[in-house]
């Protein structure tokens, strides 16, 4: 928790208790997390008092300060991770789990030919993958 508080310091943020819960909670999960998950752990946390407006200012604070990334898929619902680091993801077809996906640095091989073969100026790109999850393909 200390180094979510020195996150928050360094990025001019008060530390409040809900924006160090929703660090922690995304911080901490092994899959990007939606609003609605989001809300479910809050509300336990601080006894149902997690308005939907607060949770979203909060998105809009720590997104804008790269504490968080906003992912949106072809689902359309909206996901958060932490940090701003690149990452890329298997989406159920089903029962919608994402699970990142770590690949090896051929991808980055790749895009830099594909720069120096186009002179496309890639400013980044997205790569994920859809299918059926180990429990949906049973």
């Amino acid at each position: 928790m200390d180094e979510l508080k020195q996150l928050l310091k360094i990025n001019k943020l008060k530390a409040t208790p809900i924006r160090l819960a929703i660090l922690d909670f995304i911080k901490n999960s092994s899959t990007p997390l939606n609003e609605l998950d989001l809300r479910s752990l809050l509300n336990k946390s601080f006894k149902n008092k997690m308005t939907k407006s607060t949770l979203y200012r909060e998105f809009k604070t720590l997104s804008q300060l790269s504490l968080i990334k906003e992912l949106v898929f072809k689902d359309g619902i909206r996901r958060y991770e932490f940090g701003n680091h690149h990452c890329h993801h298997l989406i159920c077809s089903n029962c919608s789990t994402v699970t990142h996906l770590v690949l090896e640095k051929d991808l980055e091989k790749l895009e830099a030919k594909i720069k120096r073969n186009t002179n496309f100026k890639i400013s980044f790109h997205t790569l994920e993958f859809y299918g059926l999850c180990p429990s949906c393909s049973l």
